[in-house]
């Protein structure tokens, strides 16, 4: 967590979501912002319910790439970000997808995404993503 409390941190091996499956973040109070890295080498299957409890904006992060469903649904009370870059830029330092991290200063709104690879990941979108806004953000 940013040392502010408003941005939460997760990081995980592979994401997928199916049909049937409901994945629930929870922002609690004062949580602005939830980024979640995939830090494993393949694409995120979506095709399910995207949740937040709490008042957060979602970021995915994924430099393998996103295949949205035709099922997937977000549940979310603020905007979702899902991109391939390979990092997310704060004014204070980075959220990379492979390496470490410093989470206490990444205080405030992202100000921007690198990527790092020649070819990142794709993003597909079979399904209807409807959010108080919705940035899907690739690479080249």
């Amino acid at each position: 967590m940013s040392r502010d409390g408003g941005n939460l941190f997760h990081s995980l091996e592979k994401l997928g979501v199916k049909r049937e499956e409901t994945l629930n973040f929870q922002g609690g109070a004062g949580v602005r912002n939830i980024f979640t890295r995939v830090r494993g080498a393949e694409a995120s299957v979506i095709d399910g319910l995207l949740k937040v409890s709490g008042e957060a904006n979602l970021f995915l992060m994924n430099p393998a790439g996103f295949l949205f469903g035709p099922n997937v649904r977000l549940q979310l009370p603020g905007s979702f970000t899902a991109t391939t870059a390979t990092d997310v830029r704060f004014e204070s330092g980075l959220f990379g997808a492979k390496s470490g991290v410093n989470y206490g200063d990444l205080v405030g709104n992202p100000t921007g995404f690198l990527f790092a690879l020649s070819q990142p990941g794709a993003i597909v979108n079979s399904g209807v993503l409807d959010a108080k806004g919705v940035d899907l953000i690739g690479g080249r």
